[in-house]
């Protein structure tokens, strides 16, 4: 009897393992999945008044993929003139209420240049249905304290 009740306890177990309802890593990375995929930045007229350009964010449990692309005509077809790919070491934190009343949550992103030096932004993300947004972050070392509403991703 008493191999019985382990076996049912190991095989209980074992189910909500593989089902993923228990989570040995201790994380919140379920809750932060809502982010994760492919994000389109909607396509605007160039800096100069010519040309357009647009951009994709790949977002997982710990990176962002940034793809920045510029094209020759305005509604983001034709030939690319330039496309950059980074790839930022990322860490979800916690939930917080911005000053606009939505609950956004913390992003910290790494940013490491050519020279080596290392930068952490303090971010936000929001996600609402399938637009996603960051923060309106101004310096490196100060968390973004509200989500910029102008910019913002639609999911792929």
């Amino acid at each position: 009897m008493r191999i019985i009740k382990y076996l049912l306890l190991l095989i209980t177990a074992t189910t909500l393992l593989i089902s993923g309802c228990i989570d040995l890593n201790g994380s919140s990375s379920s809750a932060n999945s809502k982010f994760y995929g492919t994000w389109e930045y909607p396509c605007e007229i160039g800096y100069n008044g010519t040309g357009s350009y647009g951009g994709i964010l790949e977002i997982s449990s710990e990176t962002i993929i940034s793809t920045f692309i510029n094209y020759e005509n305005e509604d983001c077809t034709g030939s690319t003139g330039f496309e950059d790919n980074q790839e930022y070491q990322i860490k979800y934190g916690e939930n917080v209420i911005t000053p606009s009343g939505i609950e956004a949550t913390e992003l910290d992103v790494n940013v490491e240049f050519d020279d080596g030096e290392l930068l952490v932004f303090l971010d936000l993300i929001y996600r609402n249905g399938n637009q996603l947004y960051l923060g309106n972050i101004e310096a490196a070392d100060t968390r973004a304290t509200d989500i910029d509403f102008d910019r913002y991703f639609t999911l792929k």
